[in-house]
């Protein structure tokens, strides 16, 4: 004291804290009335003892920080707020509490001027009963107020509903100052900061997006957000992504693009859950857009039934900056799968118009009215004939839709006029339509596609998963060992595939007149034959690939011991096809383009005959009848042995006109007859080669007849030769009414040289005669008991005299 004070004054002493001296208070507080708080006098009239203040300003305290929490912790999203705190004072009645929270914000509406809205209703817990609360507009603050004893130490656990609709500030809560001040009758507490986990925010949408969008398949993963409330190195974000897949065998770390050096990626999947996550970890501080891209050679597999609006991708970050809680990404890319899908035909044949095509397909999303499913056919073209390229079709679980051809796309389009659910199977069958196979029929390595603008999930064109595939051959010719008709030969097939032919795949040929007259028990393994007769012979053979034939590689298959047909093969000839079972590509009833041709003489006669007015010299009579058609210039070829002629030209006789003179060539032994125009398949041709030098030895003599027709070649063929001349004499013809140009009985004299047999014939040349109204070929009554009957040729004026005994 430095000043004498009287008795009873009232004395105040204020102590400053200065920088030598700090006056803090207890961290528990001063409680009102703690008689810790003494004080006593030494003077010179007189000493007291330590007395207790009677009156010390109460001073509250937290025996620890206040906390909230918020749940959830999303910015922008109504919250449940939880309150924790112990005082070192009793709360009364009457006391409160006052959390302020700047930024938030009350969705309750409230009357009209009123500073506070009660949330006491929204109160949660047994707390509810010792406290009041109002939400404090003008403040962005909670006021407790307490109306029942809380005792001193107690843990205060205060929750305000979600219902009570406060919202967490659009930006989120980082960086801000909660505080909690305490006005009680124990003592106050000024302003304390309240922790609490900052709540992060992201500014606009975030975006998914896959490339490309296609359902079960490696995809590059990009996400785009912006994290407002920032985030600093080490820390963590995790990109929730159920249903992809990734090998467990790969790396957990992955690859992103050189935009994306920010971050560094790893894949898990947690244990409980079974759901992947890529988790994103900081490099450098990100406070602006991030876009990042997750390789697709990182190997993720999307969903194997695409991404649908029902698909759910969440995102979350932790940082000291502002925790973002799992929210879900708001634009994500839909894009479907067609879970089955198939085109088939009728006929399977390349180049053919299809009479009935069947399409199949089940899609993993909606499809909605108006939506098109689009098959992509290349090679497909439009039959002209068919003028309508649209068709109204009725599937057959009762979906209506229109199907139109454009040519110009070579796309088939499907456009439905009722909604299609999701994962419903849709069969359609169109008959009658003008679209037609590729020439080059469908192969396994051309893609057909199926796509669709489905807003549920579009699908980029994709391959049909089951298409009939249909084969197609180049270059097929059959050759054979030897070109002559009626003879076992070996055949050989040749074929040029314009897809691949995979081991055992099957082949069966057909051939048309053929007859397998041995089984080729080692001249062929992989042949098995069938053989059934109708009219004719009809082969058919089974072939198994011993091995693969890749595609455009011409193969060989040599089917033995066939018999060819009587009348050869001649050009043009379509008898031989075959049919393939193979996955490549399926062929039914390909004929074989190219065919070695070779003809046949179906009949052919040689005999000599005597010339009625030279000893000397003979007449050849040649007859011959072709399978094919001999065409001007192409030689017909006469072989005889054991004939020494020289080199000659001799005169033809031949009543068609065909055939005027031959030459005899010496060095080649052989009559050469030219003919001077076409000579008809089948058609018999009759020749006379006149006055050949006589031969003595005529019965040794042999002949053959070949040609290089080109409708079939013949190598030569054994001709029938009778050796045997005869001569007739002493013939006359006399006429019982010998009028030119009148009717008149006919008296036909001669005699031969050799007897006649029964059935045997003679032939009189009447050139100019003529029986009136008789057909071409006429029966006549002979008046002869020897002669059966005679026929008349009128287009060769001949009388064929048929014998009844023998003469």
């Amino acid at each position: 004291v430095r000043g004498t004070l009287s008795a009873l004054a009232s004395i105040q002493v204020n102590i400053l804290s200065t920088t030598e001296l700090h006056v803090v208070l207890p961290q528990d507080g001063v409680t009102l009335g703690d008689n810790k708080i003494r004080i006593k006098v030494t003077g010179v009239h007189g000493n007291s003892d330590f007395v207790s203040i009677t009156n010390v300003q109460p001073v509250g305290a937290f025996i620890s920080s206040p906390k909230i929490d918020f749940v959830p912790p999303v910015a922008n999203a109504v919250t449940e707020l939880r309150i924790s705190f112990s005082l070192s004072s009793a709360l009364r009645p009457g006391d409160t509490i006052l959390l302020a929270i700047p930024g938030f914000s009350l969705n309750a509406s409230s009357s009209s001027g009123a500073s506070a809205v009660d949330v006491t209703g929204f109160l949660l817990g047994a707390i509810k009963s010792y406290i009041s609360a109002q939400w404090v507009l003008g403040e962005s603050a909670l006021r407790i107020t307490v109306v029942d004893l809380i005792p001193a130490k107690s843990l205060v656990n205060i929750t305000l509903s979600r219902d009570a609709g406060l919202t967490i500030p659009s930006d989120g809560v980082s960086q801000v100052t909660i505080s909690m001040s305490v006005d009680a009758v124990d003592g106050k507490i000024l302003p304390v900061a309240t922790a609490y986990e900052p709540v992060g925010y992201i500014s606009g949408n975030m975006e998914l997006f896959f490339r490309p969008p296609v359902a079960a398949s490696p995809v590059d993963i990009i996400f785009k957000f912006w994290p407002v409330s920032g985030l600093q190195a080490n820390d963590e974000c995790k990109l929730l992504l159920p249903l992809f897949t990734r090998a467990s065998a790969l790396p957990s770390s992955l690859q992103l693009d050189n935009i994306s050096s920010s971050f560094g990626a790893s894949w898990s999947v947690d244990s409980k859950t079974g759901v992947p996550a890529v988790t994103l970890k900081v490099r450098d501080a990100v406070s602006e857009m991030v876009e990042i891209m997750i390789l697709a050679a990182n190997e993720i597999i999307s969903p194997t039934e695409g991404i649908s609006q029902f698909s759910v991708f969440t995102f979350s970050c932790k940082s000291p900056l502002g925790n973002i809680q799992p929210t879900r990404i708001q634009t994500v890319q839909f894009f479907g799968k067609f879970l089955k899908s198939s085109l088939s035909y009728f006929p399977p044949r390349p180049g053919a118009t299809i009479s009935d095509l069947t399409i199949a397909f089940t899609y993993s999303q909606l499809l909605k009215t108006s939506e098109t499913v689009v098959l992509h056919l290349p090679g497909f073209t439009w039959n002209p004939n068919f003028a309508d390229l649209t068709r109204d079709v009725l599937t057959a679980n009762s979906v209506q839709l229109m199907i139109e051809w454009r040519s110009a796309s070579s796309n088939l389009v499907l456009t439905l006029q009722a909604d299609v659910p999701s994962k419903a199977d849709v069969n359609l069958t169109v008959s009658g339509w003008g679209l037609v196979l590729p020439a080059l029929g469908v192969r396994d390595n051309v893609t057909l596609t199926v796509a669709t603008n489905a807003t549920a999930g579009p699908v980029l064109p994709s391959k049909i998963l089951s298409v009939l595939a249909v084969g197609a051959f180049s270059d097929t010719f059959v050759t054979f060992s030897q070109a002559v008709a009626n003879t076992v030969v070996d055949v050989r097939l040749t074929v040029v595939p314009l897809m691949r032919i995979a081991r055992n795949d099957n082949m069966t040929v057909v051939l048309q007149g053929f007859e397998a007259v041995a089984r080729p028990a080692t001249a062929n393994p992989s042949v098995v034959f069938s053989t059934r007769v109708t009219d004719g012979f009809v082969t058919k053979l089974s072939y198994t690939f011993p091995e693969a034939v890749q595609e455009l590689r011409s193969t060989t298959i040599v089917l033995p011991q066939l018999r060819t047909p009587l009348a050869g093969l001649v050009k043009g000839y379509r008898g031989i096809s075959f049919s393939l079972d193979s996955q490549s590509g399926a062929v039914k009833d390909f004929f074989v383009e190219k065919i070695q041709p070779f003809g046949s003489f179906s009949s052919a006669l040689l005999r000599f005959l005597a010339n009625p007015n030279d000893d000397s010299v003979l007449d050849i009579q040649f007859a011959f009848s072709a399978t094919m058609e001999i065409l001007t210039g192409e030689a017909v070829a006469v072989g005889l042995t054991n004939y020494s002629g020289s080199s000659a030209t001799y005169q033809v006789q031949d009543d068609s006109g065909t055939f005027t003179s031959t030459a005899w060539n010496g060095d080649s032994q052989k009559f050469m007859l030219v003919p001077s125009k076409n000579i008809p398949a089948w058609k018999v041709v009759n020749l006379f080669i006149k006055n050949v030098r006589q031969v003595r030895n005529v019965a040794s003599i042999t002949a053959t007849i070949s040609t290089e027709a080109s409708n079939g070649p013949v190598l030569p063929t054994a001709v029938d030769v009778v050796n045997t001349i005869g001569k007739i004499s002493n013939s006359s013809l006399r006429f019982g009414n010998a009028v030119a140009g009148q009717v008149s009985s006919v008296v036909i004299s001669f005699s031969l040289s050799a007897s006649f047999q029964q059935g045997e014939n003679i032939l009189v040349g009447l050139p100019g005669f003529s029986i009136p109204s008789a057909a071409p070929t006429t029966t006549i009554q002979l008046t002869s008991s020897q002669w059966s009957y005679g026929i008349w040729s009128s287009s060769q004026d001949t009388l064929a005299l048929f014998t009844k005994t023998s003469i």
